[in-house]
């Protein structure tokens, strides 16, 4: 993962492989999922989603014995559903994800499942069940220290209210997201703010306001933590050796 964080895809790619081949040697199936999920993720970087997904069903099968991982691998296959606009499928995957990370007590994992279903809900525009879900996300984030994840929350909630025309609670919720983006230097993030603020002061002053068809922060995925300079859009990833996850509003991991 450094030498993708350093830009070297091609440097990570191979060290996955070797990871891989690694594990079936040995007879590690952790180690070799491991490997599978973190070369799917890249892939889904690069945008080849079809790929990805078979790398990261291979990494579930190799993943039986470590729950945790099996966790994160069907929150990235969630993450590709959700890419590939079938929400149905998206969901069940999360939910799968929340109920094993509920059952590890992992509540970092949870918040990320909450956060994913929450913007699942949000695309149907079932308001209440978002709502709902980025608040559970946002009281485990809090509990966790997950700086960005608290901001996506709290702005992917502002928003929910937005549609619902509570301005003063959706204009608070996208105020303090900014700052808290701001206060870890995720400069695309804050920008992200910047725009839902605006939403929310327009519509507020007589304009209808009408849901982006297209994704802007992706479903979040499980990375390694890391100063914020590209945003996780729709197309960017469901990697991360350690951590996958969604795409940003929407994230993989």
């Amino acid at each position: 993962m450094v030498r993708l964080h350093q830009g070297h895809a091609e440097d990570a790619k191979a060290l996955c492989q070797r990871s891989i081949e690694t594990g079936r040697t040995l007879g590690d199936h952790s180690l070799t999922a491991m490997g599978l999920n973190t070369y799917g993720g890249i892939l889904f970087e690069e945008g080849q989603l079809d790929v990805a997904k078979a790398m990261f069903e291979d990494a579930q099968l190799m993943a039986a014995t470590d729950q945790v991982l099996a966790a994160k691998i069907e929150q990235n296959l969630g993450i590709i559903a959700n890419v590939q606009g079938m929400w149905s499928l998206a969901r069940s995957h999360y939910e799968q994800s929340l109920e094993a990370f509920e059952r590890l007590g992992d509540e970092r994992g949870a918040a990320v499942a909450h956060q994913n279903l929450g913007m699942i809900s949000a695309d149907r525009e079932e308001w209440d069940s978002a709502k709902g879900h980025y608040n559970e996300a946002l009281r485990m984030a809090r509990q966790t220290g997950e700086v960005r994840l608290e901001g996506l929350c709290r702005l992917n909630h502002a928003e929910a209210l937005l549609a619902g025309q509570l301005f003063g609670q959706a204009q608070e919720d996208a105020e303090a997201a900014s700052a808290l983006f701001h206060r870890i230097g995720s400069v695309l993030d804050e920008a992200d703010g910047c725009r839902v603020l605006g939403l929310v002061f327009t519509t507020s002053a007589g304009r209808r306001w009408r849901r982006p068809t297209s994704p802007r922060r992706s479903p979040w995925r499980f990375r390694p933590n890391r100063r914020s300079a590209k945003p996780r859009r729709a197309a960017t990833s469901a990697s991360s050796a350690t951590k996958p996850t969604a795409i940003a509003r929407r994230s993989p991991g």
